[in-house]
């Protein structure tokens, strides 16, 4: 068995993983087969980790990071962050997975305004995350001093559906750009599915993957 890690990608932060096959199995499912992570380039000042390895989700954050905040040309205010989550179809009970990713993404709007603490709901536009054509949605979460933008975008392909969401900071109407920008930095990163007499090479970024 081989492992590859790796830590740097492209100039972009990658948090590693592995992916094997131990055996022929019938009928494998995409989770199974793949096991793509996400390498990316994170807002100056901020980091971007893994939080989660419980299989077979993945979660990454992109927050705050040691960097003083008066080296920055900004206020960042509190809670500005990105949240990156795979295997959502097994988490959300609501997702119905990439076979009905369209009728999913059509109703999106009118399931986040029936969440509880959600206003000023809006679709966005679909747009291109590396590979992945997905579907957006925005809306305002909570009241006052503490409410925040939230920007969330769903796509589902080869290794399962995935989740992109972004908050703004707190008290503010707004996402900074920046954290926009860093979503179009966004790669899959496949690894090797190693088996006795196979390697499966790991294929370049498509071209249009900046495409919003």
């Amino acid at each position: 068995m081989r492992r590859l890690a790796v830590t740097v990608c492209a100039g972009m932060v990658l948090v590693s993983g592995c992916a094997r096959v131990d055996g022929p199995e019938p009928s494998p499912s995409a989770s199974e087969v793949f096991d793509d992570v996400v390498a990316l380039e994170p807002p100056r000042g901020y980091e971007f980790l893994g939080v989660s390895e419980s299989e077979p989700v993945r979660d990454w954050e992109v927050r705050r990071g040691q960097l003083d905040v008066h080296k920055l040309d900004h206020d960042p205010g509190e809670g500005a962050m990105m949240i990156i989550q795979s295997g959502v179809e097994s988490r959300d009970p609501a997702h119905p997975g990439p076979e009905g990713m369209a009728e999913f993404c059509a109703g999106l709007v009118q399931s986040v305004a029936a969440e509880e603490g959600v206003s000023r709901v809006e679709q966005l536009p679909e747009r291109l995350i590396d590979d992945a054509q997905a579907c957006g949605v925005a809306w305002q979460q909570g009241e006052g001093d503490t409410a925040q933008v939230v920007m969330r975008w769903d796509l589902c392909r080869r290794d399962g559906c995935w989740r992109f969401t972004i908050k703004g900071a707190q008290g503010r109407d707004h996402v900074r750009g920046d954290f926009r920008k860093s979503l179009r930095t966004v790669r899959f990163v496949p690894r090797p599915v190693v088996g006795e007499d196979a390697v499966v090479n790991t294929p370049e970024a498509s071209p249009t993957a900046t495409s919003s």
